[in-house]
């Protein structure tokens, strides 16, 4: 077998094997999700209980992902764990992974992990809570950045990640087009003659008020905007993989979470979709805005691994009926048997980890190159 098929296979079978942890995650998760009384459309779940619900999924998913890392004959190191942001926020403590798990003498690679994505969406039982994983050769992903790195904190003041990003997020068209140092105006009228036309495209924005200018410059292009409160990491990967969405092309943009973004990239980088990301830090006088010459990052910086070696997988907690057409494992008062997984990899890799699942047994759909297979 020749040097680079091999590689595939072996890239192919660590995707496997992280499928099978995220797969583990919402077993877990769903299992427990099963004490819960669901939240009706209609009503937004207490803060507290929020809390209390995010930090149970969060733990049962986490161990239930150390349990499949440490049985691996790779090495994982974590480099980034959503559930940290929780339990900085929420002063909770969650099970954040992070550092090195398996095998200290099998190749190495680098992870960035979100247990539970979309914890509103799973604490009240609505659509769009997965279990997700970006992946890369050790050192291909580019770890969360220390404050400190940026700004000089106040002195007294604790140290800590930064927790958010300004994106643009598009499909491999875009590389070389799109610039979000160039600002909205610009972007927007790019993506409009981009994808042949303002009724071909939608931006999908986070509902805040530093996004503000790129929903007005969105609306005099006559782009459709599509106002997300939470969740933008499933639209990231829609836009970066090409995936088409009500017939449209989406592109995600403006500021959110940053390890989203950094998935977003891995997932980029394995397809060559295009990514950009700028980091979000707070000012002291008004915590709505960005200070000002923070650098932008292009994908090869924040994924610099090989693409061949890098990609995202993910498994549905709860359904997603606008991004994938994915089933989730909560099945509202059951536990599920299969969930829909995903798995974002170059098309190298694609080709061995097709060979290697059976449709029969496995649920899972590979996206490559704009192109998505099950």
């Amino acid at each position: 077998m020749p040097a680079e098929h091999q590689e595939a296979r072996e890239t192919a079978q660590v995707a496997s094997s992280f499928i099978n942890a995220t797969n583990s995650a919402v077993d877990a998760a769903a299992t427990l999700m099963l004490q819960y009384a669901p939240i009706l459309p209609h009503e937004k779940i207490d803060k507290a209980l929020k809390i209390q619900r995010t930090v149970e999924l969060d733990n049962a998913a986490a161990a239930a992902i150390k349990g499949v890392f440490d049985g691996l004959p790779i090495g994982t190191n974590v480099d980034a764990c959503e559930g940290k942001k929780e339990a900085g926020k929420d002063g909770e403590e969650v099970d954040v992974l992070s550092g090195h798990h398996g095998s200290l003498t099998g190749k190495q690679y680098s992870v960035i992990l979100d247990p539970i994505e979309g914890t509103t969406a799973a604490c009240s039982r609505k659509e769009g809570a997965t279990s997700m994983l970006a992946f890369s050769s050790k050192n291909g992903l580019l770890p969360t950045p220390m404050l400190s790195e940026y700004i000089t904190l106040p002195e007294g003041a604790e140290d800590g990640e930064v927790t958010y990003m300004n994106k643009l997020i598009a499909s491999a068209e875009a590389n070389g087009v799109l610039d979000i140092a160039r600002g909205a105006d610009y972007n927007i009228g790019a993506m409009a003659q981009l994808y042949n036309g303002s009724d071909k495209v939608a931006v999908v924005v986070m509902n805040r008020p530093t996004n503000q200018h790129i929903i007005e410059a969105a609306m005099r292009a006559n782009v459709e905007v599509v106002l997300i409160e939470a969740g933008d990491l499933l639209p990231s990967l829609a836009a970066a993989t090409g995936t088409l969405v009500n017939g449209k092309h989406i592109v995600v943009y403006g500021r959110g979470g940053d390890q989203e973004g950094r998935i977003a990239a891995a997932a980029a980088k394995a397809v060559d979709g295009f990514m950009q990301g700028q980091v979000w830090i707070a000012s002291e006088d008004d915590k709505n805005y960005t200070r000002d010459n923070l650098p932008v990052y292009e994908r090869d910086d924040i994924a610099p691994g090989r693409a061949e070696d890098t990609g995202v997988v993910f498994t549905a907690l709860t359904n997603d009926s606008t991004y994938f057409g994915l089933q989730g494992r909560d099945g509202g008062y059951e536990v599920l048997q299969q969930a829909t997984s995903v798995a974002i990899v170059h098309p190298d890799v694609a080709a061995q980890l097709r060979s290697q699942i059976s449709a029969d047994v496995d649920k899972t759909v590979i996206v490559t190159r704009s192109t998505s297979s099950q």
